[in-house]
């Protein structure tokens, strides 16, 4: 069974990590999680083109995905170049012979709002040959809102894969909004099969001996057992006990 791998870091946190190749070799395809600041903030830096950088240095190690706060709308506009293969023969015989044309793959988005940082990121997809996933797949077929604020809602949290992981995206899904957040998760399900074999996993930390269902008496439960003489001389033998401030210290501490 193949191992599933994913690497991720901010668009800055690269770094020369794509120049090892230890580190290259063990991903199967490559994640960035970004979050893009809007074009009016004081952090924004030609973010755009950083990212599409960033893109261009790892995609010869792997396909790429990019999830993440993009702050761009693009209503329905192709992120791909449309009828290619009707471009004019003089211009053909001047593309390499490997180059690949875009196909079209139809998208939907209830946001209609197309602005600038939308150009820029229509612009990077065609360059980086990467495509929007909102909209076109099982669990989000018209494309939802994604932002939700008091003057109004909006797309703008976006997942972008290489044309050639298109096949390995099984499911993708804008969660409900909660109170956590004006935004909401966005998430992708890829095609995988992971052999827990191969993965070095300590047992006494991936298992658990016994777990607890909570239910509406267990509150009054737990302040029963609390109160009790033995429980408090417990915790507090426990708090009073020293132990070495490091890793082993607190290991040792936990298990006594």
């Amino acid at each position: 069974m193949n191992n599933l791998s994913i690497g991720s870091w901010n668009v800055n946190g690269l770094g020369d990590k794509y120049r090892d190749d230890q580190f290259m070799s063990c991903l199967k395809f490559i994640c960035l999680c970004h979050l893009h600041p809007p074009l009016n903030s004081p952090h924004y830096d030609d973010d755009f083109l950083k990212l599409e950088a960033e893109i261009t240095q790892v995609s010869d190690k792997g396909n790429v995905l990019v999830i993440g706060d993009l702050n761009a709308r693009i209503a329905n506009h192709d992120d791909f170049i449309a009828d290619e293969n009707k471009i004019h023969s003089s211009l053909q015989d001047i593309l390499p012979e490997d180059y690949v044309q875009d196909f079209n793959i139809d998208r939907n988005s209830l946001d209609k709002i197309f602005n600038s940082q939308g150009q820029q990121l229509i612009d990077l997809c065609i360059a980086s040959q990467l495509r929007v996933l909102n909209g076109r797949f099982i669990g989000d077929m018209l494309g939802n809102m994604t932002c939700f604020k008091p003057s109004g809602c909006s797309t703008v949290d976006y997942a972008l894969t290489s044309v050639d992981l298109i096949n390995s995206v099984s499911f993708f899904q804008i969660l409900e909004p909660s109170y956590l957040s004006d935004h909401a998760q966005i998430v992708v399900f890829l095609k995988g099969c992971i052999s827990m074999q191969n993965m070095n996993i300590d047992r006494k930390y991936s298992e658990i001996d016994m777990t607890f269902k909570w239910e509406t008496i267990s509150k009054e439960k737990l302040y029963t057992v609390l109160e009790e003489s033995s429980t408090r001389d417990e915790i507090l033998g426990y708090e009073n006990t020293p132990f070495e401030i490091n890793c082993s210290g607190v290991e040792e501490q936990n298990n006594n």
